[in-house]
């Protein structure tokens, strides 16, 4: 943050363990702060999510079994909560991750997984919401695809609701998809689908 000019940095999180998630996979490790992404509400409240890739070192128990964490607060005093974690379940959760402020004043988040590595090939398109108490939702699978390229871009807009895009490198298509209330989604509609146009949404 910047005060009078001067910068002044706030460590938000060291180590894989700063976050509980609740297993032993997720709670230890020495890597985090990986795709991080950053949102502001209305109050100044600062959302700080990534994926912690624990010992960044083997695909089945680091990468694959890889959670999504938040901090949040007014810097520098943060709380850290565990959003999806995938100790347990290897599902590779975290990859490309995106932030934007919904209704309320509440943020909300798309990701992709990324098996086997930190940064390689990402499928699949996953949204999670905070409501007004403070509560996650579930991981909702809202776009199913084979390559996720550069990830998602999420935004909220009143009339529009939720709106994610995203493209399928594998199939060259530039999907988008809509949700009033980011639990029912409407069907993804092909906005680009040729050539090499598309990339980056």
């Amino acid at each position: 943050t910047r005060s009078g000019g001067t910068w002044i940095e706030t460590v938000v999180a060291t180590t894989g363990g700063d976050v509980t998630c609740g297993n032993g996979v997720s709670d230890r490790g020495l890597l985090g702060g990986l795709w991080p992404a950053v949102v502001f509400d209305s109050a100044g409240k600062l959302y700080f999510a990534y994926r912690d890739g624990h010992d960044g070192q083997f695909g089945p128990q680091d990468w694959n079994g890889s959670d999504v964490e938040l901090f949040e607060g007014q810097p520098p005093s943060f709380g850290g909560r565990c959003i999806n974690p995938g100790g347990n379940n290897k599902q590779a959760w975290g990859g490309r991750i995106q932030l934007a402020m919904g209704p309320g004043d509440q943020p909300a988040m798309v990701y992709d997984q990324s098996v086997g590595t930190a940064d390689g090939i990402g499928s699949n398109v996953l949204f999670q919401k905070r409501d007004v108490s403070g509560n996650w939702s579930s991981a909702a699978l809202i776009l199913s695809i084979a390559n996720t390229h550069s990830g998602a871009s999420v935004a909220y807009d009143a009339t529009e609701g939720y709106g994610v895009a995203a493209v399928d490198r594998s199939t060259g298509i530039l999907h988008y998809t809509n949700s009033t209330n980011g639990v029912q989604w409407s069907e993804s509609s092909h906005v680009f689908g040729a050539g090499t146009g598309g990339w980056w949404p």
